[in-house]
């Protein structure tokens, strides 16, 4: 179990993937950032259109109540944009980390069984994931080939 509990060593681990990954997903982000900040914009416009067709904007105290407005909101949609940002930084790279640390270890896993073969000695061994990883089936069918054939665990 303590195998099982690998911390977090090195932010990349398969660079390209997870890069690709990051890519993928902050195009998402920006995208949905930008529907939202468009959404309150075209808000903020069809507002402005109306106080001004009532007459509200003739009003200096208006003006000023409004031009207040405007910024405080436009604040308030830059730090949500940041902090979107950094969360998608960070669950971008936890998901892809939760890909491609399994897939490395396989990967580690096949290189080392590769080379003992070479040796000519038999080195199947079980593999393990870190607790959260993806691809939890493929370890519970790895390991019970291990199981199947008898070898060593």
């Amino acid at each position: 179990m303590a195998k099982n509990r690998r911390r977090l060593k090195q932010i990349w681990i398969n660079p390209e993937f997870q890069k690709h990954f990051l890519v993928k997903f902050g195009f998402l982000n920006l995208i949905s950032c930008g529907l939202f900040v468009a959404t309150i914009l075209s808000f903020l416009v069809n507002v402005k259109e109306m106080a001004e067709e009532s007459g509200f904007f003739q009003s200096q105290a208006f003006q000023g109540f409004w031009d207040v407005q405007v910024q405080i909101i436009s604040f308030s949609l830059l730090i949500a944009v940041l902090v979107s940002f950094l969360l998608f930084l960070y669950l971008g790279l936890t998901m892809s980390h939760k890909i491609a640390g399994p897939l490395y270890r396989l990967d580690q896993h096949f290189k080392k069984l590769a080379n003992s073969q070479e040796d000519k000695e038999q080195f199947l061994e079980k593999v393990t994931f870190r607790k959260g990883d993806y691809f939890k089936e493929i370890e519970e069918s790895f390991n019970e080939l291990v199981d199947k054939q008898g070898l060593r665990k």
